[in-house]
């Protein structure tokens, strides 16, 4: 008897009314939780898996949505159990559904699959094995390893985008969905702060805060995501109501930048619209861009915490903040004069302060947190790395002429450079949650190169 095709078998299993059979019978496992939430649960989990699995088959490109829609959940550990559970987040079981789902996939369709690394995959990778061996010899061994999974995730993130985008439609919806997800941490946001009942308040005191992040941390989203929405708008082939759609999310972003608090984040926004100028080159469309600038400026000047931000910006010289901060890159200097080499190990430098509430601070600053955890060697594979990632981004902004794909292109070169000027005062690129969102960013203009160099239409 013939060997059975397993891509027959596969494909087989998605016509007529499987996945909607299996759809519905995960609805109906719902009900168990009523009577054993336990029980419930897990019969849950294994109908996920399958239907996941039967997803990303058909639409690989749907991995990173799952994903970095998934960091909205949340932890897991708020669902009500029996039992008190460890922190888990609904992100960490999505990843380890989609690696595994991937690891069949390819053990079932290895002619499908590509394993093969590119240029900047190797150097990243490079760094992360690099930053293992500087855990080592670090003090607390197992922080370090929740650091390097930071980075891990990203990596991982980095190269699924890579290899499940392969068409500019792809990237489109890949756009969307980003603009989308902004929208949806906007609401969640800002009910986060009505709930709390007084809203200046809760801005003053930079009270805004999700399960997974607070003040600061939520506005590094927003100063990614606003510059590739506002790029976008000033494409010419968009329809009216397309650009009304995403304006309106756009405003919605900003809005909530504002309610953070945040004055870096606010201050990286600020320069990435800066650097959208660079590309307007006639005087229609940057007056357009101008007027467009005239309408944030009313929204802002609306929002009741604008003022507060502004009374912050321009008194910086008193601020504790400021001078906090000050005294922590002092102190990553000494540190790194000690430990110029290896550094102390990814994620240690605050075990090396000698500070009031060392344990509890970070370096505050990207360049002085990686000389001082990682020494020199990895600072300059790092940024050996994002040299090599802002040389393709200026490259695709020079040469693609796609209407769609060229704004796309100047609104991640604006977006990358608003988030390392957000980094020298919150380097949230090593984080988590933002890392696996930065990095599909990323991955886009790596794959726009690509497809560029290959002659796809883009």
């Amino acid at each position: 008897m013939e060997a059975i095709n397993s891509s027959y078998v596969i494909n087989k299993a998605m016509q007529g009314k499987t996945l909607l059979y299996l759809l519905l019978l995960e609805v109906s496992i719902l009900g168990l939780t009523l009577y054993d939430k336990i029980f419930g649960l897990f019969i849950l989990i294994l109908l996920t898996c399958a239907a996941l699995f039967f997803i990303i088959e058909k639409k690989p490109e749907y991995s990173i949505i799952f994903i970095i829609f998934s960091i909205l959940l949340g932890p897991i550990s708020t669902i009500p159990l029996k039992g008190k559970i460890p922190q888990l987040y609904f992100i960490d079981v999505v990843l380890s559904l989609v690696f595994f789902i991937l690891i069949l996939k390819y053990l079932l369709l290895k002619d499908t699959f590509s394993i093969s690394f590119s240029f900047i995959e190797l150097l990243f990778l490079v760094f992360i094995l690099y930053s293992f061996v500087t855990i080592l010899q670090s003090v607390d061994f197992f922080r370090g390893l929740a650091s390097l999974r930071n980075y891990l995730m990203g990596w991982f993130v980095f190269g699924l985008v890579l290899r499940i985008i392969n068409n500019q439609k792809q990237i489109e919806k890949l756009f969307w969905m980003l603009m989308i997800w902004g929208v949806c941490l906007s609401l969640i946001e800002i009910y986060s702060i009505l709930s709390q009942g007084n809203i200046l308040l809760t801005v003053i005191t930079k009270n805004v805060h999700l399960s997974w992040g607070k003040s600061n941390y939520i506005a590094s989203f927003y100063a990614l995501l606003i510059p590739l929405g506002v790029s976008i708008l000033f494409t010419k082939n968009l329809s009216t109501q397309t650009k009304l759609l995403l304006m309106s999310f756009i405003l919605l972003m900003i809005t909530s930048i504002f309610l953070t608090g945040s004055r870096g984040g606010v201050v990286a926004l600020a320069i990435g619209f800066l650097v959208l100028l660079w590309r307007f080159r006639s005087w229609q469309t940057l007056v357009a861009f101008l007027f467009f600038c005239f309408l944030v400026g009313i929204v802002i000047f609306f929002n009741p915490s604008s003022q507060i931000i502004w009374q912050r910006l321009v008194g910086y010289q008193t601020s504790p903040s400021v001078f906090s901060r000050i005294e922590l890159w002092t102190e990553c200097i000494k540190i790194f004069k000690e430990s110029p080499i290896l550094g102390v190990g990814l994620g240690n430098v605050n075990y090396h302060m000698k500070l009031s509430g060392a344990l509890f601070v970070k370096a505050h600053n990207l360049i002085l947190e990686l000389l001082s955890e990682t020494g020199i060697i990895g600072f300059i594979i790092f940024a050996g790395l994002f040299y090599k990632v802002f040389r393709i981004q200026i490259e695709n902004c020079i040469n693609i002429q796609n209407g769609f794909q060229d704004s796309l292109a100047w609104g991640i070169l604006a977006g990358t450079i608003a988030v390392f000027s957000h980094s020298m005062v919150e380097p949230n690129i090593s984080s988590y949650q933002f890392s696996l969102v930065f990095w599909t960013v990323i991955g886009i203009s790596v794959k726009q190169e690509e497809f560029r160099k290959i002659g796809k239409k883009i």
